[in-house]
């Protein structure tokens, strides 16, 4: 037994399922077939932007003509056609992080948008199907292709800080004096973690590109001290099992490097310490597996179901790089790291506060289906902003504010997926 009970005494599989899609709020929509790992670091050689004059592969960047049966030449495909593919080097670790743009001609605004902890592409089905109306900027964050993995142990503030850096980006490529973000699940946690960073020079330049504009967060989560509590013994559970495995996990690897440290102080234990390496890197592989395989097939499962017959190619195309994708033991790390890391974050008052401050529209919209997200959650977390909410989930359509009439929350028609599966209705929220 390598770490099954000893290591979550009680636990059931569908407890850990839990663990990773709630307590992070996450599921969005990753890296469909825009981009295999091999094409991304031809991207990552050239310091121009990509372009399909320049090399980038547009026919890559949307679904393909065989995952929509009878597709046809349209003006939504010379739309999707416009992206520009590059990437920047991440504020930690200093990899390469993709991202995405497309300028609309005439547009006096720039939106930068963020997805999903396991599925960034949250916002596929609305550059699939419509024209931009703003300029627009797309990251995939680190260890999610085609952006570059490396082993670190806090993914979620070098997230936070790569976003920051992504804002500016996005604000000087385009001109803009403000950026509207439109975040999606995982990605409104990484928002809340940004501001609390600041203070440093590049996350303050951020939030100046966000004062008096707008942060649309779909399906949105918050944690504070005390959350779990509130929420119920489930969430307080789920967070100490997540903890524990992360301990153990770094626990081992720290064991692993004191091991390897011994050879150069002593080269018999060269082939002693190999041997344990080998065995614990199969051991650790398959505690990644293990660990995440209700969350993976609840994955699968959702994008599995059926979605409106415009859409089905923009289903498939994610569906068949999730498959491929979450057989990856970096992947699994870092939606479990993530996790973690987003129980950690506890948002004080003061942030929140400096979020009024800075005069910035926080706009929430939950979906009524939610199946990761229940109301209880969801309104825990507009009542620790200042929005009061009844008990009881409100029909689609309902509106809430705090106080200062800045932040608020809304309630639509959909599921965990809304912004994949109602793009129309997204981009009626956006502008």
């Amino acid at each position: 037994m390598l770490f099954t009970e000893k290591i979550f005494p009680g636990a059931k599989g569908s407890v850990l399922a839990f663990a990773l899609v709630l307590s992070a709020g996450a599921v969005g929509a990753q890296n469909m077939e825009s981009l295999r790992a091999g094409e991304a670091a031809d991207i990552f050689n050239s310091a121009s932007v990509m372009s399909p004059e320049t090399g980038a592969r547009p026919d890559l960047l949307r679904p393909s003509a065989e995952a929509q049966p009878g597709a046809t030449s349209s003006p939504a495909k010379d739309v999707r056609a416009q992206w520009t593919m590059s990437g920047f080097k991440s504020a930690l670790g200093g990899i390469n992080i993709a991202y995405k743009s497309r300028m609309a001609p005439g547009a006096r605004t720039t939106t930068v948008f963020a997805g999903g902890l396991a599925l960034a592409e949250s916002f596929e089905s609305l550059f699939y199907a419509l024209p931009p109306d703003s300029n627009q900027f797309f990251m995939w964050y680190r260890g999610l292709p085609p952006s570059s993995w490396v082993y670190g142990r806090n993914y979620f503030e070098a997230d936070a800080r790569d976003l920051a850096r992504f804002i500016n980006i996005s604000a000087e490529r385009s001109g803009a004096a403000r950026v509207t973000l439109v975040l999606h699940s995982y990605a409104t946690l990484v928002v809340q973690k940004l501001v609390q960073l600041r203070g440093d020079a590049e996350v303050d330049r951020a939030l100046g590109y966000l004062r008096g504009s707008r942060v649309l967060m779909l399906n949105p989560t918050t944690h504070y001290k005390g959350s779990e509590a509130a929420a119920g013994p489930e969430y307080a559970q789920t967070a100490q099992i997540m903890s524990n495995f992360t301990k153990w996990l770094d626990t081992m690897d720290d064991i692993g490097l004191a091991w390897q440290g011994a050879t150069g102080l002593n080269p018999f234990l060269q082939v002693p310490v190999d041997a344990n390496m080998a065995v614990w890197k199969v051991q650790r592989e398959n505690a990644l597996r293990l660990t995440s395989e209700q969350a993976r097939r609840m994955m699968a499962d959702h994008l599995s179901q059926p979605w409106d017959a415009a859409l089905e190619g923009v289903r498939k195309a994610l569906l068949a790089t999730v498959r491929k994708n979450m057989d990856s033991p970096q992947w699994q790390e870092a939606l479990l790291r993530r996790t973690n890391d987003t129980a950690n974050i506890d948002v004080s008052p003061g942030d929140i506060e400096a979020i009024r401050a800075s005069g910035i529209k926080l706009e929430f919209v939950h979906a009524n289906a939610d199946q990761l997200i229940p109301w209880k959650a969801e309104r825990l977390t507009a009542a620790y902003f200042g929005i009061k909410a009844p008990e009881q989930l409100p029909r689609p359509g309902a509106m809430f504010y705090d106080m200062s009439g800045l932040f608020s929350l809304r309630v639509v028609a959909g599921d965990h997926y809304f912004p994949l599966k109602i793009p129309a209705e997204l981009n009626a929220l956006i502008k």
